[in-house]
């Protein structure tokens, strides 16, 4: 897990070291609600997508004292009134740059929140520092049952065990919702017992397929009695919940 703390800034190098793509099934990245991150800082991306040229164009187009005064030096009869209008032109751009480069600087910002990298699949989730320790504390325990169920799955490919291991638990667990750490760790945790390795993972998935297997075959050809004794035999030993 990598996880960004309150005031924390995860930025150019360090984030290529820690970046989920590397191994997106192995790393989680989280973040603090206050935390940010990005490849450049705010004030760097401002250096090269709002360079002072973009300012001035914002300013003449936002502004409209700004663009009176451009208007009427184009527009003057004279040389006077024109410089006398760039002048003032000038005078305006400069007190207005200080407050447009602020403003650059907090757009570019906003793309560093969480919420943006959530928005962006860069991160998992927001979580705040005070429900960090808990939080990790359950994800940890689900992810590692997880990975014990799935190692011990010798049937199938983890793409196809995880959708099964998805209903069979709401199927087990009924008004329990699959992204609820605590549910899911406990429930898979229960499949494994206590007396050493368990063999439930892989006999519900075998049963899982011979139940596909069966519901595929047309009518006549289900006349294999001895595989149906050792699927309700197989049944019959797993835990009632899980028969469904």
């Amino acid at each position: 897990f990598v996880y960004v703390p309150p005031g924390g800034e995860l930025r150019g190098g360090a984030w290529v070291v820690v970046d989920a793509q590397i191994n997106n099934r192995m790393i989680e990245m989280y973040a603090d609600p206050s935390a940010r991150g990005g490849v450049l800082e705010p004030e760097g991306i401002v250096e090269i997508k709002f360079r002072e040229n973009d300012l001035l164009k914002a300013m003449r187009r936002l502004d409209g004292q700004l663009r009176e005064l451009h208007e009427a030096g184009a527009t003057a009869t004279s040389d006077d009134v024109a410089t006398s209008k760039r002048r003032m032109a000038m005078q305006r751009e400069s007190e207005l740059l200080p407050l447009y480069r602020n403003a650059a600087i907090h757009f570019a910002e906003m793309h560093d929140t969480p919420w943006r990298m959530k928005q962006k699949h860069v991160i998992r989730d927001t979580v705040p520092w005070q429900s960090a320790r808990t939080f990790f504390h359950w994800r940890l325990r689900r992810r590692m049952a997880e990975e014990y169920y799935l190692h011990n799955c010798t049937i199938g490919s983890r793409i196809d065990e995880l959708p099964r291991l998805r209903a069979r638990f709401l199927a087990s667990e009924s008004g329990s919702s699959w992204e609820n750490d605590q549910s899911v760790a406990l429930w898979l945790e229960s499949l494994q017992g206590t007396g050493g390795k368990s063999h439930v993972p892989e006999a519900l998935t075998i049963l899982d397929r011979a139940r596909e297997y069966l519901s595929g075959c047309p009518t006549q050809d289900r006349d294999n009695t001895a595989l149906l004794q050792a699927i309700q035999g197989l049944a019959a030993s797993l835990p009632r919940s899980l028969n469904n």
